[in-house]
């Protein structure tokens, strides 16, 4: 896989986290942080 490609992956993890996250299924953005090793980092708003 390329690089752009890794990148754009995880960045991708990283919304969905924030999104479950924002939907308040805190127990299941866990599981899905553990089991993808998903960094924590938060995702900034397009609407700020």
């Amino acid at each position: 896989m390329s690089q752009t490609n890794w990148e754009a992956d995880k960045m991708l993890d990283v919304y969905i986290y924030d999104y479950l996250m924002k939907r308040k299924l805190h127990s299941t953005a866990k599981a899905f942080q553990a089991e993808g090793k998903v960094s924590t980092d938060p995702v900034v708003d397009a609407a700020m």
